[in-house]
């Protein structure tokens, strides 16, 4: 199969499938209905969708339905691709078929308003013949989708949040790919080489055989350490069991290999990340090496990039652990034109630079840092590198001959080792903390000053620079750089202009959150890099697809898959556009497998909530795999899991519901207990404290609007599919639903989504809604959830 242009195809599709209206609407005509259902359009219109071309016939996309809210741009949700002849006549498009923009489908990822159901769109498409000779055909079709989304024809559509325009819209079919060019032009150039020219990583992630596992236990003290685990991040905790021995495990694997790593809400992916990179770093300065690795961390989206940005930030310290370079104070740069607010942006470093005398006096405040540190009058910049590798060789030499006895020694040489440093705990997982939290994060910290040294004694030329060599020239000073995935090939080209890959140009790449990030975009980054570790939980909320599987399936066929020869491969393991994810992909790739049904490495240790939350999470996904590490509270004024029972009237719309009465007791809840939490919490800001989560958007609404008229305006509310990633102290969950109103929730059809809600709360999550509505008996996890109110009740009372 010709997975590349598989995968560009997809990223064009899928950008296809997501335009906006208000992204076309200036050049779109304006048309009638019963233009479009004859499939003659008048003169005027053909002469302004022609203007300037020469051709006898164009692509187009027609928009039969626009509606918009009230005091909202307007939106098009129906996208029917066509061919227009000079004649004015409409014929079908040959290869694509109508679509609906999945922005507007429950469940909504994005906050808008659905239409309909994404479960029935992809169903629409079953029993249908999908080729269309002449244009009625193809018309009604796509009305016939229309009515199976919404249960309307285009002339009666109605719906309550939305008012429908009198026009409907025809525009020039243009390769509008936005924020997916670059990704594009990546696998545009892959496509043109042989496939000896490409890197080894792109090359395993286009072949389907799968890696063989080597199985192993998980151990619950993990205490070994790696040789080369020899640095940990400021400011962050020691490691756990888990995350040792996955650390541990990353150090056995060798160029071109793909480490999954499977970490439940809060188990510390993001610093296991961090210490992946401070060892590293640490090694290459350990071994003089030119410079140190090129290591870039990704994310699917802007925020979740944002968060890991905010994960390298330099924590105050002592001045050791301080830069002794002025203006700069992180550890991640961030690839960004744009400045970014509380990050180290490319631009913003960019500018610094280019000031006249800049590298003098960062030279003289490096030389006076140093001295002070070392008590000692410097003279040259050289000369502080080397005496700062003298001492980090020393402390890596300490660190080993320790792992000696760690590994082997006996238990008097482990506490006669602890008890010569003062540690009170005698124990091996003691030693192992000992070594991250003292002697590994000085290791670090020294390393970060011998890096800054050798950035300040080398030549700078900045002006001349490409973007990709800039970024290389500055990985002295930074262990990570940091970017949403579509922004990366950019800066790893060797071209300001075009996009030229300089392939395997990372050493390392990183991907967090790889569960919502879609494998065509992870293929278009694969060979820049020699080495990646994707992490993520295939038990949160599901990636936003954008193309369903009859289009996906369409794909695939055309370059080259047989379903008779391969009917589940390609979709069991994560490649698939329509049901993947980076995620999937990589645990089919990796060669570790520690949990019995998940391949990969585990993360088992959960920081964020207390015990008495996440053990229904435990319960309901985890198999108890989870340990809570955080200690339950002595006394906490709110149950952990409560349920504040509301028995108000439901509204039905479309493909969503809403509960005023519920959305109205949510923010008495509020009310009446924000004085108690701020004292509490000891902070002034209730949006530091709550945040509010419900199954539909419409619900969403009705509460920003209730909560501006009660005068908040910053605090999160979101539906469960938005809220991945987020966390609050405490949770109120708007159920919305009332006991007898639908057969079906849907929380217990897909039993992630109560897995996200409930983790977002650190420390209570509270219902608000119909207490019938959670039957004590039963397995699913609506059911599972009543019994855990019922036990926090009992012990709260």
């Amino acid at each position: 199969m010709d997975f590349t242009n598989y995968f560009r195809t997809s990223l064009i599709d899928a950008e296809r499938y997501a335009t906006k209206f208000n992204e076309i609407e200036e050049s779109a005509s304006l048309v009638s209905l019963d233009e479009l259902a004859e499939g003659k359009l008048s003169a005027d219109t053909v002469n302004a969708i022609f203007e300037d071309e020469e051709k006898s016939s164009v692509d187009i996309l027609i928009n039969p339905i626009i509606i918009q809210k009230k005091n909202a741009g307007r939106i098009a949700p129906l996208w029917i691709p066509a061919t227009l002849h000079s004649t004015g006549n409409i014929s079908p498009h040959k290869r694509d078929l109508p679509w609906v923009s999945v922005y507007y489908l429950a469940p909504s990822r994005t906050g808008e308003v659905s239409i309909g159901y994404l479960k029935d769109y992809e169903e629409a498409y079953q029993n249908h013949d999908l080729s269309f000779e002449a244009w009625s055909d193809c018309w009604n079709f796509a009305e016939e989708l229309f009515g199976d989304i919404t249960g309307h024809t285009f002339e009666a559509y109605r719906n309550d949040h939305y008012e429908k325009w009198k026009y409907a819209a025809i525009s020039k079919k243009q390769r509008n790919l936005r924020e997916k060019e670059d990704l594009v032009h990546v696998l545009e150039d892959v496509s043109k080489r042989e496939s000896h020219e490409l890197p080894l990583t792109y090359r395993r992630f286009t072949a389907l055989e799968p890696t063989k596992k080597e199985e192993f236990s998980f151990k619950e003290s993990f205490t070994s350490s790696h040789d080369r685990h020899i640095g940990h991040f400021t400011g962050s905790d020691a490691l756990t069991s888990s995350q040792r021995q996955a650390l541990y495990h990353f150090f056995e694997e060798k160029k071109g290999s793909f480490l999954a790593v499977n970490g439940p809400p809060g188990t510390g992916k993001s610093m296991l990340l961090t210490c992946i990179a401070a060892s590293l770093f640490v090694e290459s300065a350990v071994e003089q090496r030119t410079a140190p690795p090129t290591i870039a961390v990704t994310a699917h989206d802007q925020f979740t990039t944002h968060d890991l940005t905010d994960d390298f930030h330099n924590a105050p310290g002592s001045l050791l652990e301080k830069r002794w370079i002025p203006q700069f104070e992180n550890y991640a740069l961030y690839l960004s034109s744009s400045k970014e607010e509380g990050m180290e942006c490319f631009c913003e470093v960019n500018r610094t630079l280019k000031q006249p005398n800049f590298l003098d006096e960062a030279r003289s405040v490096f030389l006076e840092k140093a001295g002070s540190y070392a008590d000692h009058d410097f003279t040259s910049i050289e000369g502080v590198a080397e005496w700062l590798h003298e001492k980090l060789c020393t402390i890596v030499k300490e660190m080993r001959e320790a792992f000696r006895i760690l590994e082997n020694g006996s238990d008097e040489e482990i506490v006669d080792w602890l008890t010569e440093r003062n540690v009170n705990r005698h124990t091996r997982d003691a030693m192992a903390s000992t070594l991250d939290l003292r002697y590994r994060r000085q290791a670090f910290s020294l390393a970060a000053r011998y890096w800054e040294a050798r950035w300040l004694n080398s030549e700078h030329d900045w002006s001349k620079n490409s973007l990709y060599e800039k970024v290389k020239s500055l990985n002295k000073l930074y262990p990570v750089v940091t970017a949403p995935v579509y922004q990366l090939p950019k800066y790893f080209s060797s071209s300001e202009n075009d996009i030229v890959p300089v392939y395997e140009s990372m050493d390392l790449l990183m991907i967090e959150e790889s569960g919502q990030m879609l494998p065509e975009m992870a293929a278009a980054v694969i060979p820049f890099s020699k080495q990646v570790v994707a992490i993520g939980d295939i038990h949160q909320v599901k990636p936003l697809w954008n193309s369903t599987k009859t289009f996906d399936v369409a794909n695939m066929v055309n370059y080259g898959w047989n379903e008779e020869e391969d009917p589940l491969v390609l979709f069991d393991s994560g490649r698939a556009a329509s049901k993947g994810s980076m995620l999937r992909v990589c645990q089919h790739l990796s060669r570790y497998q520690v949990h019995p049904d998940v391949d990969g490495m585990f993360l088992t240790e959960h920081r964020r909530c207390v015990p008495e939350i996440i053990n229904y999470c435990n319960e309901l996904i985890y198999q108890s795999w989870l340990k809570p590490i955080r200690s339950s509270y002595e006394s906490y004024p709110y149950p952990h899991i409560g349920l504040n029972d509301v028995k108000g009237a439901v509204t039905r719309y479309e493909s969503g519901m809403s509960n005023q009465e519920e959305a109205a007791d949510v923010i008495e809840w509020i009310r009446e207990h924000r004085d108690k939490l701020l004292s509490f919490y000891n902070t002034d800001e209730i949006s530091e404290v709550v945040s509010i989560v419900t199954p539909f958007s419409e619900q969403m609404e009705l509460i920003q609007e209730y909560l501006e008229l009660e005068g908040i305006n910053d605090l999160t509310v979101g539906t469960i599919h938005m809220m991945q990633g987020a966390s609050s102290p405490v949770i109120l969950f708007s159920s919305v639903y009332r006991e007898g109103v639908a057969e079906k929730l849907d929380f217990d059809e897909d039993k992630t989504l109560l897995n996200v809600a409930v983790s977002r709360a650190k420390d209570c999550f509270m219902i608000i809604g119909d207490e019938g509505l959670f039957e004590e008996e039963g397995n699913s996890p609506s059911s599972l959830l009543k019994k855990h109110v019922l036990l926090q009740r009992k012990s709260f009372n």
